[in-house]
């Protein structure tokens, strides 16, 4: 299961969603693209420090501009969209989080 943890200043996003095999689970490829692209946009923001290992993303952020909310916003609503058909592979923990429930 993919495990995704979204504060008011970090998101994490961990492990496999398990919905198939490595390398031909739809699912996990779907937010990995999401939230590659994401770092892709922001590795050279200064409000995010990024951290990418073999196994998750984490994401710290440091007073945001309207802009970075508004990519972050993105991203968490896809998330959510992917969560919501896929329940079962990924779980979203909220905490302390204020931005785009």
């Amino acid at each position: 299961m993919t495990k995704i943890i979204i504060t008011n200043n970090s998101l994490l996003i961990a492990g496999h969603t398990n919905y198939a095999s490595k390398g031909k689970d739809l699912v996990c490829a779907a937010i990995s693209a999401l939230v590659t692209g994401s770092a892709e946009i922001w590795k050279d923001n200064k409000e995010i420090e990024t951290t990418i290992d073999e196994d998750s993303y984490y994401f710290k952020f440091n007073n945001l501009s309207k802009v970075t909310k508004i990519e972050l916003d993105f991203l968490i609503k896809h998330l959510k969209i992917i969560s919501n058909n896929y329940s079962e592979h990924i779980k979203i923990t909220y905490r302390d989080f204020t931005y785009c429930r």
